[in-house]
């Protein structure tokens, strides 16, 4: 705990423990490209990756691949 100048006490904020559940929702999040590892990051109150880093990137399960690039290999009109 810390003393304010006002009187009032306030804890620090510190990382949290994540759980196993937690942790497999983040692997999914990530994975199927709807959590960046700064949006992971910031659940965790850890400090945010760089942009210029990838810290923002949103990824897609297969190679990683950016989601903006995802199935930009399938030519027009070819079909699965």
């Amino acid at each position: 705990m810390f003393l304010m100048p006002n009187g009032r006490r306030k804890a620090f904020s510190k990382p949290r423990r994540a759980t196993s559940s937690t942790m497999k929702g983040y692997v999914i999040g990530r994975q199927n490209g709807w959590l960046s590892a700064n949006d992971i990051r910031t659940l965790d109150r850890l400090n945010p990756i760089p942009e210029e880093d990838g810290g923002d990137r949103y990824l897609v399960n297969g190679n990683m691949v950016d989601l903006k690039h995802a199935g930009h290999f399938v030519k027009d009109g070819d079909k699965e």
